[in-house]
């Protein structure tokens, strides 16, 4: 029979040694226990460690890569599970509030990538949502739908037969919806509810615009970006050369 919670039945809980959470303190949080996306009170992510505790790199989990199998990791994927690295990360979005967030991405910018998302958390910049496109199935159409921001995905570049840089893991897209995809000659905006966000004259959360803190982290990193392109314009694209 059990003697009550932190006492052993039949002990003396005078002689036992005192718990080191106080009645009524909130226990702390474990990072690896929150799931991309789950909201943080500053307080919470406190008792969890602090901002650095939200940041690190690792191998592809079995968990992740279950999630990965079949979807972004499909079977014709020459890359090997080893050149991969889920990178886990703080996000403010434009509400101030601060969500988790992750991304796949090659090995070979993993700890880059981590940094820059760590500098653009320090700096409140706003990203909407950051999960692995797999909780879209894959499909990049609904991923950029919904305004989110992911990375690797074994896929081809759109309207054509070569491979992404997504597909090796060095290609990111930020901040989607606000951010299309557009062919200035033919009108082409993807997504389509997105075509008011193909006039870059506009300053509105989430829009990527040289010069701000996104746009110098990637390029001072060696990183392109789509919207610098003649056309089309990938107005959310950064890229790494492999």
């Amino acid at each position: 029979v059990e003697d009550g919670i932190g006492h052993d039945a039949g002990g003396d809980p005078e002689e036992d040694e005192p718990s080191d959470v106080q009645e009524g303190e909130p226990e702390a949080l474990d990072p690896h226990e929150l799931a991309a996306g789950d909201v943080l009170l500053l307080d919470e992510v406190e008792r969890a460690g602090g901002v650095e505790a939200f940041f690190w790199v690792e191998e592809i989990p079995d968990a992740v890569f279950e999630r990965m199998e079949g979807k972004s990791f499909g079977p014709t994927c020459t890359l090997a599970r080893s050149d991969l690295r889920y990178v886990r990360v703080l996000h403010a979005d434009a509400q101030g509030n601060t969500l988790v967030g992750e991304l796949v991405v090659n090995q070979r910018v993993a700890d880059e990538v981590c940094d820059i998302f760590r500098q653009l958390y320090d700096a409140r910049y706003p990203i909407k949502k950051m999960h692995l496109i797999d909780d879209y199935d894959a499909d990049d159409n609904a991923s950029c739908a919904d305004g989110n921001t992911a990375a690797f995905n074994y896929r081809n570049i759109v309207f054509s037969s070569q491979l992404s840089n997504h597909a090796l893991g060095l290609a990111i897209d930020i901040n989607t919806f606000e951010n299309p995809y557009c062919v200035p000659s033919t009108g082409y905006v993807f997504p389509p509810e997105a075509a008011r966000y193909a006039d870059r004259s506009l300053y509105e959360p989430y829009m990527t615009h040289p010069g701000d803190v996104c746009y110098e982290l990637f390029t001072s990193h060696g990183w392109s970006w789509g919207g610098d392109w003649d056309s089309p314009k990938d107005y959310q694209h950064f890229e790494k050369p492999w």
